[in-house]
């Protein structure tokens, strides 16, 4: 396989992407960037990312180029996975083009489980189907909205970025097998808080739901939502709030009892450091756009 890079974009080739340094709310799940190709005519790439790479196939095929040389088609629904360090090395088919939806992704944190080895898995052999199609749709309502900021647009990129993460990782975990004990204990101590999210929650509390100790519970958030306890614990108050703030004419003290805070200062405190805006103004906002 040849070692020098190589990147040839035709004329009738179009690319779209989104990066961190964009989208922040990529950072937040750990995407570095995520991007839609239309790959039409001359269009090859060989070179080796310091990330890891997730690229699926929308319509058309790629041509996947190894080393005897051996030519792989890259069909429709397909999935390939190339670890950090890996070169690849594909092509465009000639006759029927390549619609791709691609990301680039950090080495360890969420994606640590990620192949060691380059792994091409047809669509046939997938239990979730259309992934290709669903994150497409996602980035496509990404790039509609990549020049608004305001606070709800935020948080939709945020909604946006979360899906995609489910995505990319429930397909990860069907390719490495059952999801870890562990993963599922912190996954269901959280469920657990989104349904009572106005209980008195510690980290002692949370460590006694699980039976860890609070150095492996803090690391397994990090590992599991690129968090810690108590931020993933705000998180999920304040997206309650939002709905009720969105969808009902409570009072702000009454809001801030169903999310686990005290008085409505220190909610509104919280709610403004999260979303840069002030629960009633958040409110106005949001009628205003319905």
């Amino acid at each position: 396989m040849q070692s020098a890079d190589i990147i040839q974009l035709g004329q009738r080739c179009v690319e779209h992407y989104l990066a961190d340094n964009e989208f922040t709310a990529f950072k937040s799940w750990q995407i570095n960037m995520g991007g839609l190709s239309l790959l039409d005519g001359d269009y090859h790439v060989s070179r080796i990312l310091p990330q890891h790479l997730i690229v699926l196939t929308v319509k058309g095929r790629g041509v996947w180029h190894a080393d005897e040389p051996i030519l792989e088609h890259i069909n429709v629904g397909d999935i390939l996975y190339v670890p950090a360090g890996s070169q690849f090395n594909y092509t465009a088919c000639a006759l029927h083009g390549w619609q791709t939806v691609w990301f680039i992704l950090p080495t360890g944190g969420f994606w640590q489980t990620f192949p060691e080895h380059i792994k091409l898995i047809p669509a046939s052999k997938l239990r979730y189907q259309d992934l290709a199609l669903q994150c497409t749709q996602i980035l496509q309502n990404m790039l509609q909205e990549r020049f608004s900021d305001d606070p709800l647009t935020q948080q939709m990129h945020q909604t946006y970025a979360q899906q995609l993460f489910i995505l990319l990782k429930r397909q990860l975990q069907q390719l490495n097998g059952a999801v870890d004990l562990n993963v599922k204990r912190i996954q269901s101590l959280f469920r657990k808080i989104a349904l009572h999210p106005e209980e008195k929650w510690t980290v002692e509390r949370m460590c006694q739901q699980c039976n860890y100790s609070r150095a492996h519970l803090f690391r397994l958030c990090q590992q599991t939502f690129a968090c810690s306890p108590l931020q993933k614990l705000t998180k999920i108050r304040m997206q309650k709030a939002q709905l009720l703030l969105k969808t009902t004419q409570l009072p702000i003290q009454q809001i801030a009892d169903s999310v686990g805070y005290d008085n409505a200062f220190n909610f509104s405190t919280r709610f403004k450091q999260s979303m840069n805006i002030s629960p009633s103004q958040y409110r106005i906002l949001a009628s205003e756009m319905n």
